[in-house]
Parts: structure tokens; sequence; C-alpha cells
């Protein structure tokens, strides 16, 4: 996994949000929301805002910093709150009171909805009124998270096979047979390492 930007894999906006945390439970976690800024720029790269919206909220942030702080504490939370959910589903398990209440905390406070528009990556949601607060950008990850626990398989809700990995995705494909995040990264790397102990096994220890 690259430290240079988390990649869009996920196949559904919420999980790319869970994916701004990478080697989650491992001892090197890194969080790629070191700050409020860094939570917009991640938000205008998925095209939650524009370049003018997310120009408007670094300004914003700049001049009430306490409140950018507690806008990424809570978006933290729901990162969290959203990865149980996803986890808790994909393994077929309960869910925790706490994560749905810390999702439900979010989607209490989104605008409301009243039609579909065409947007840059699809249709997207017209919105009773268009959020222009330092959270604005929470409330349409909250909502792909219940879409996506709703609509979505069990089964194809996935963590990558690399343990180290962390990041999550909705597997799309036709046999639903997707094992990593990115092939390129963790499948290639986790094949390597195979390759080297097999060539540096000596042939009477191999299984």
């Amino acid at each position: 996994m690259r430290i240079d930007g988390p990649k869009f894999i996920g196949n559904a906006l919420c999980l790319d949000f869970v994916n701004t945390l990478t080697w989650r439970g491992t001892p090197w976690p890194h969080d790629y929301l070191r700050g409020y800024g860094d939570l917009v720029d991640w938000s205008r790269r998925a095209g939650l805002l524009d370049e003018g919206e997310a120009a408007e909220l670094h300004k914003k942030a700049g001049k009430d910093r306490r409140r950018g702080d507690t806008v990424l504490g809570v978006a933290r939370e729901l990162r969290e709150a959203i990865h149980g959910l996803i986890t808790s589903a994909a393994r077929g398990k309960g869910h925790a009171a706490a994560d749905i209440a810390a999702l439900n905390r979010v989607l209490a406070k989104a605008p409301r909805r009243h039609g579909l528009a065409k947007g840059e990556r699809g249709f997207v949601w017209k919105l009773s009124e268009r959020p222009r607060t330092l959270d604005a950008m929470l409330f349409p990850i909250a909502e792909s998270a219940g879409e996506t626990l709703v609509a979505a398989e069990a089964a194809r809700l996935k963590s990558c096979a690399s343990p180290q990995c962390g990041w999550v995705f909705l597997d799309t494909t036709r046999g639903n047979r997707r094992r990593w995040c990115d092939m390129a990264d963790c499948g290639n790397r986790v094949k390597a390492r195979r390759h080297y102990l097999k060539a540096h096994t000596p042939p009477e220890k191999r299984r």
C-alpha cells in the first residue's frame, strides 16, 4: 500500500472512505486524514466537492480550527462505525449498537432528498438544501453506507486477503472471486513473498 494517497477501489463511496485508514489493526496504521484539510482534499478527489467548494471549506476551517478539528473527529468516528458495520455484515455477525448509533447521528443531520440529477460521476440526489457547513461531505458518505448495507449481498462485502492491509471493497466481479484490494499492490506483494519463500525453502520441508 502506497502512502501517497488512497486509491478508490471500494466500488462504493463509503468503502473508499473506510480505506482512508490503511494497515488497520497493525502496529503501523496510516491515517490519510491527519487534519481537516485532508478530509476536504479527499472529498474533492471523491467528487463530493468541486474546487470552489473545497476552497471555501478550507477558508472556513482556517477561521475556525476548533470546529474543523471537531468535524475531523466525527469523520473518524463515522469511518470506524462504517468499518465495523461492513465487516460485521461480511462475516455474518451482529452489529455493534454503538456503530449503528454513530451512523444514525450523521444521517439524522443529512438534508432531505427530493429527486435525482446528473452528476460528474453519474446520477446524484437533488437535496432540499445544499449544505455549506464544514461537515457537508459526511452526509453523502453516511447515506452511501446505509445504501450499501441495505442493498449489497453480504458475500460481496469483503476485506483484502492480505491481513496487513485492512482495506474493504464491494466485489462486483461476475464470479465473486475478487480477493485483493488491488492486484497491483497486495496481490502481487503476497504472490512475490510466496515465490520467495518457496524458492528459499529446502525441498524436504515443502508441503
